[in-house]
């Protein structure tokens, strides 16, 4: 999708969120994958519960805990090819925003690429939050901390709220801290997971000050393993070599209880120029191979972040809805949490990757946004005089 047509989208998005109502949300999220049938861990909260469940059921001696949600794909497979509703007019994008509170963004591939912002997000999420929606940020992408995306967010033009602001590194560093771990952490991964495990007293080694002690198989199986290590989290890391994939494989198979941790399963992401590259998926799958061990992922498409939005700020499932550009990570993140999901054409996924999707009667979303939905831009201009008095009468 070019810029122009993004533009001309935001632009509709604009002004139909001054139509949309300004109700907050009462309803606290009460159930997650590890407390549909523990009241006392309900009453726990789902993030914390989901750590409780797994403290007492991996002994300290076990090779780690290995989460298995119910699968999206084989909830896939009786899911009908149901046609995803396209916005295609102003009227279609004014009504989905009149049925939500919350908006949960993917970050990559939906509001910029790399360090470029795309067109009319900036005056999108600032028209949003006038209308009165609640916006949370989710990513994958673990090179940077909660912190590090909250400032990219703001020096990009984005007014928000860095408690809204959730990464799959936070996630990581989170459940290590409330499972009560007081070893340290081998890190495949760069700044973020490291500024994460540094903000929950965690200590760490390798990531990204890793230095190889060689080049060759011999120094790559002659690597020394701190007795102290005892789980490797791992995440998107440009400066990855063999040698550090190799220690990373050797803790998880030799220290006894180490963990392994995912940060994402992303086989891809995408750079500033639009072009896609290996993700951290490649990383972890290369361990996942060498070890015969599933790793814990915390990122999309895994509940775990959606359960610490739920603990900490509370969503309505029939009132919230995830954007993102990706089937097998955003799409299946919104599906198997419950919640409403919009397809966006600005990142990974076609429309032709969709049709296929919908052929094979995998996961797709309720909402995409269609190429064509530059006809709503040739409405009559009430509709947005209409939507200015609304939104002045509501921030008075």
């Amino acid at each position: 999708m070019n810029a122009a047509v993004v533009s001309r989208f935001y632009t509709t998005i604009v002004r139909a969120a001054h139509h949309s109502g300004r109700s907050r949300l009462q309803i606290y999220r009460a159930s997650s994958l590890s407390s549909r049938s523990d009241p006392a861990a309900r009453r726990a909260g789902p993030f914390r519960s989901m750590v409780t469940e797994t403290m007492r059921s991996v002994p300290s001696t076990s090779p780690g805990p290995s989460l298995q949600p119910t699968s999206a794909s084989s909830q896939s497979q009786a899911q009908p090819a149901i046609e995803p509703q396209e916005l295609a007019t102003a009227e279609a994008i004014q009504s989905m925003l009149a049925s939500v509170d919350d908006i949960i963004f993917d970050c990559d591939g939906v509001l910029w690429h790399g360090d470029n912002l795309l067109p009319g997000v900036q005056d999108t999420l600032a028209a949003l939050q006038r209308a009165g929606k609640r916006l949370f940020y989710v990513t994958n992408n673990a090179s940077k901390s909660r912190r590090q995306y909250s400032e990219k967010i703001r020096r990009l033009g984005i007014e928000n709220n860095p408690r809204h602001v959730y990464g799959s590194a936070y996630a990581a560093a989170s459940y290590l801290k409330r499972l009560g771990f007081e070893k340290k952490v081998f890190v495949v991964g760069m700044e973020g997971i490291e500024n994460e495990l540094d903000e929950a007293e965690i200590a760490h080694i390798a990531g990204s000050g890793y230095v190889a002690p060689g080049w060759t198989v011999d120094d790559a199986a002659g690597i020394e393993l701190d007795p102290e290590v005892g789980a490797v989290v791992v995440g998107f890391d440009s400066r990855a070599n063999y040698c550090k994939l190799a220690a990373a494989a050797q803790y998880i198979r030799y220290n006894p209880g180490c963990l392994f941790i995912a940060t994402n399963a992303d086989a891809s992401a995408n750079a500033s120029n639009g072009r896609i590259i290996p993700g951290a998926g490649t990383l972890v799958r290369a361990i996942q191979l060498a070890t015969g061990r599933e790793p814990l992922v915390m990122g999309k498409p895994e509940p775990f972040l959606l359960d610490a939005i739920a603990e900490e700020h509370g969503i309505a499932k029939n009132r919230t809805l995830m954007v993102g550009d990706r089937l097998d990570t955003d799409i299946e993140f919104g599906f198997n949490y419950g919640i409403r999901t919009l397809l966006v054409y600005t990142g990974v996924t076609t429309p032709e990757l969709l049709h296929e999707h919908r052929t094979k009667k995998q996961i797709v979303p309720d909402l995409c946004l269609s190429r064509c939905f530059q006809f709503a831009l040739r409405l009559s201009n009430w509709s947005w005089r209409k939507s200015r008095q609304v939104a002045e009468v509501g921030c008075r």
